[in-house]
């Protein structure tokens, strides 16, 4: 049911787009340039100072209608706190989050069960947060070892797949791609044969997962650990052979 329901939500939503400005924060358009929302800085509302990575999501418990403006989340990187709107006393408004012990943070992804989920890469942290509109709150963080073999090492991304499984991509002393359940309980260990240095992932709705590595390769493997494909930048002919996949995404239909 949670699959169909985000898949709906996706088509919902899949027409609108968002803006990071330094400026002014946060702008909300919808497809036809129509203006949805704002963060006014003259009205003293929280604004980002760098915005490191955005997640929007619809989540099951908002109280709003289904086609209203969904949660918008953003990490930023420069003040160690989540930016992001609700709604309340019929207004949209914006706030910040932060603990103590955030370090830098950068990528984040969320699930419309109101689960939160960002990386500390200083710190080598995986931090779940529990959504409730105009409240954020920490309810897990997990780091260093999982099991006997299996280390949180320099975390570089973090993503969810329809079944709110979380996969987290890690790097140097044993580069992979480590799942976990929506409790951040170990799943298993993808790539300990074949990924040498993953930098960025993105799952399609067949749970097949994109990785990025060394920043000139992108990799489809299943959710099983088996290669299926592998795309270099000298195989995309509208590509300069000095391109750097810097990040990756799908969308509704897979594409990447």
């Amino acid at each position: 049911m949670k699959k169909i329901t985000k898949i709906f939500l996706k088509i919902i939503f899949i027409f609108f787009f968002i803006c990071i400005s330094l400026k002014a924060g946060l702008y909300y358009y919808d497809y036809g340039d129509n203006q949805r929302f704002i963060d006014y800085t003259g009205q003293n509302i929280q604004t980002l100072y760098c915005g490191a990575d955005i997640s929007v999501v619809k989540m099951s418990n908002d109280t709003q209608p289904i086609t209203s403006i969904p949660t918008i989340l953003i990490t930023d990187s420069a003040v160690k706190r989540i930016v992001w709107n609700f709604y309340k006393n019929n207004n949209y408004n914006i706030a910040g989050f932060k603990e103590n012990y955030f370090g830098p943070l950068e990528n984040i992804c969320s699930y419309s069960d109101g689960s939160i989920y960002i990386i500390d890469k200083n710190s080598n942290k995986i931090i779940k947060i529990r959504w409730e509109n105009d409240k954020l709150t920490v309810i897990k963080k997990i780091s260093d070892y999982i099991n006997d073999s299996i280390l949180i090492n320099a975390p570089q991304d973090i993503a969810v797949d329809d079944y709110g499984n979380i996969y987290v991509v890690s790097q140097y002393i044993n580069p992979g791609i480590i799942k976990f359940n929506s409790n951040l309980e170990f799943i298993s260990f993808i790539g300990n044969n074949f990924l040498k240095s993953p930098t960025a992932i993105a799952i399609d709705s067949q749970e097949n997962l994109f990785i990025c590595e060394f920043g000139v390769v992108i990799r489809k493997v299943s959710s099983a650990g088996k290669n299926i494909l592998i795309k270099k930048i000298s195989d995309f002919e509208y590509l300069p052979l000095n391109a750097n996949f810097k990040t990756i995404d799908t969308d509704l239909f897979n594409n990447i």
